[in-house]
């Protein structure tokens, strides 16, 4: 019966794998370095691989699984919002973000968006703003890691019903154990 109650926890806690796509992070200015986006958009991937946890079920996707999986013609860099979520869609992410630096005044800002792909809801964001790249390297490596905690806690809910969720386990595996014992009986 121990063996039966530990093989459905297992499964219950194994089914749970989500994707997370992390794409390029969007210039608004051609002024900036394509290469310091690139690096921005690492940091933020790096970030959400610490965040998730591959053990936790998360998986992170790397820049070739996006580009391999986008539809001919299709280019992460042209998309925002609504168009961010579809892309996710298209590539089978769960969860979607993205960062865009721009100038405000004398300053370079990074705003980075995460969004769950199912429902196109806006899941968290951040904006920050630098006087230079590396500045806005710091500010990433401060706010991401809040930025995908947010879908790595369980919800309240689920909290809440574990314990009756796992009595109900237990339940299921003594009635299945029980019928498994009237049919040797009957069989004999």
């Amino acid at each position: 019966m121990k063996r039966l109650l530990f093989f459905a926890l297992f499964c219950v806690a194994s089914s749970f794998a989500a994707h997370v796509a992390v794409l390029e992070t969007i210039r608004a200015d051609e002024n900036l370095d394509n290469r310091e986006c690139q690096f921005l958009t690492d940091k933020l991937r790096q970030m959400a691989v610490t965040s998730l946890p591959a053990s936790d079920g998360w998986t992170i996707m790397t820049r070739e699984n996006i580009s391999e999986m986008l539809p001919p013609g299709k280019s992460v860099e042209e998309c925002e919002g609504s168009c961010l979520v579809e892309t996710g869609k298209n590539i089978s992410a769960d969860y979607v973000a993205q960062g865009r630096v721009s100038h405000f005044g004398s300053l370079l800002t990074i705003t980075v968006e995460l969004y769950e792909t199912a429902t196109g809801k806006l899941v968290s964001s951040f904006a920050v703003q630098s006087e230079n790249a590396e500045g806005l390297l710091k500010e990433i490596e401060s706010h991401a890691q809040p930025l995908f905690q947010t879908i790595a806690k369980p919800s309240q809910a689920n909290v809440e019903n574990e314990p009756q969720d796992a009595a109900n386990t237990q339940d299921a595996s003594s009635n299945t154990t029980e019928v498994i014992e009237k049919k040797k009986k009957n069989l004999h």
